[in-house]
């Protein structure tokens, strides 16, 4: 499904262009498993493509949002926390700039940052959890972009996994154009709620989604369509290995917007079909994301003769030992 999600949203920005100074918000739908797997991509195409981006500030809380299930499926909802027996580790990453416009007029300020990472470590997305604004929201944001993590661990396998820095910006007088922040943890005592998290037993789920800032410009997209199917499972001939045939669908619409004016829109639709061993589902579905495991075709005609053609092929061997013992 990532794949298709890759291609379905290269598609959709195949002769997207963006010129404006500010960081380009991305407003997605409800965070499902496959719009958390969409808006990794379009900020990986955005970012390769030299566009800043800002994502999380417009996202719906995760409590308020009900998941898009599908028949058959079951619904849930994302869950943000990614625990993991062993946390990740930073590696590399450059501390953040001084904006100029804070040097300029001796601004200071405070940003909390959370770093969805990946299995391999990589910073996969950025969630703004407190920020007393710009201009160091940001150059914070844009900065972690390119951080570098020892994996987090869960059940002795590398696993996604969450890591929060908080950068302090301290008003200075002298040396603001070649000083840096290192973003540091926050210390346990601290607490770092999620802009949007769950409300706490027994509180109402009254938070409305975050409003856009007028004038700001949003590219919203919308996964309008997805299936992942396996529609066969057999032998490529009566003997030999079983495989599975496997089909994954998705149709995304994404609008760019700066206001109430429609700039830009756009549709694409693309769709991935292949066939792996039956032995490597067990690898390749992943227990986190409810349509990554659907079912298994039922048998067809050729499931019923199948068993029959290998007892035949294994009693006529058993034939033909005793015929050759007879014949000796």
């Amino acid at each position: 499904m990532q794949l298709v999600a890759r291609g379905a949203v290269a598609k959709a920005l195949d002769g997207f262009v963006y010129a404006e100074n500010e960081a380009l918000r991305i407003q997605g739908g409800d965070p499902t498993e496959a719009d958390w797997i969409v808006e990794n991509e379009i900020v990986s195409a955005l970012s390769a493509a030299g566009v800043r981006v800002r994502v999380g500030e417009l996202r719906k809380p995760p409590a308020l949002a009900a998941a898009a299930g599908k028949p058959g499926q079951e619904s849930k909802k994302l869950d943000l926390s990614f625990p993991v027996d062993v946390p990740p580790v930073l590696l590399s990453g450059e501390g953040v700039a001084y904006p100029g416009e804070a040097c300029e007029r001796g601004l200071e300020g405070e940003v909390t940052l959370g770093l969805i990472l990946n299995e391999q470590g990589s910073v996969a997305n950025v969630v703004v959890e407190e920020s007393t604004g710009e201009p160091f929201e940001s150059a914070a944001t844009s900065a972690v972009q390119g951080y570098r993590f020892k994996p987090g661990e869960r059940a002795g396998a590398a696993a996604p996994s969450k890591a929060v820095l908080r950068f302090r910006f301290p008003a200075l007088e002298e040396g603001c154009e070649s000083a840096r922040v290192v973003g540091e943890p926050p210390s346990s005592g601290e607490a770092t709620a999620s802009k949007g998290a769950a409300p706490s037993e027994g509180e109402e789920e009254t938070a409305p989604r975050p409003t856009v800032p007028e004038g700001a410009t949003v590219l919203t997209f919308r996964v309008s369509e997805m299936e992942m199917r396996y529609p066969d499972v057999g032998r490529r001939f009566w003997i030999g290995p079983k495989r599975v045939e496997r089909f994954a669908r998705m149709r995304l619409d994404l609008r760019l917007q700066k206001g109430s004016d429609v700039i830009w829109s756009d549709s694409a639709e693309h769709y991935a079909a292949d066939r792996v061993p039956y032995g490597a589902l067990r690898y390749l579905e992943s227990a986190q994301y409810s349509f990554a495991k659907p079912e298994i075709a039922p048998g067809g005609a050729s499931r019923l003769v199948e068993p029959l053609v290998v007892a035949g092929v294994i009693g006529g061997l058993v034939l033909l030992f005793y015929a050759n013992q007879t014949g000796n």
